[in-house]
């Protein structure tokens, strides 16, 4: 697994046996955030439709 930081991300690449990669990222917030729309914003952005590779 390879982490990637830069300003207001954290990003875990992970490098499969097969070739495929496997990335989770992680936005900078502040504070905690009880909004149950962004739910739905995240999915919208970066869900199955929008592919972030």
């Amino acid at each position: 697994m390879v982490d990637v930081s830069v300003p207001g991300w954290r990003w875990e690449v992970e490098f499969m046996a097969d070739g495929s990669l496997a990335i989770e990222r992680y936005r900078r917030v502040t504070g905690v955030e009880s909004d149950p729309g962004l739910l739905d914003q995240h999915v919208g952005e970066f869900g199955p439709e929008n592919p972030v590779l």
